[in-house]
């Protein structure tokens, strides 16, 4: 009993096995398969923002950025 109400799921037999991973199994499957197109798509739009602001501004902060990061 103690199990059962420690664990995720329960069954109550072991033919619902099938049902519990072909549904919900597919289910979150889509649920992560949706987060990692979000998760590259904010990714990839941060990163061309920045190189976008890189040409922009002439790559100066990049310069300064190296110049007070090298000094001890």
């Amino acid at each position: 009993l103690q199990a059962v109400q420690c664990s995720d799921y329960a069954l109550a037999q072991f033919s619902f096995l099938q049902r519990l991973l072909l549904v919900h199994g597919r289910w979150n499957y889509l649920r992560v398969c949706k987060f990692l197109r979000y998760f590259f798509y904010k990714t990839f739009a941060g990163l061309l923002a920045q190189v976008w602001f890189a040409f922009h501004s002439g790559f100066t902060a990049q310069v300064r950025a190296v110049g007070v990061t090298s000094i001890p």
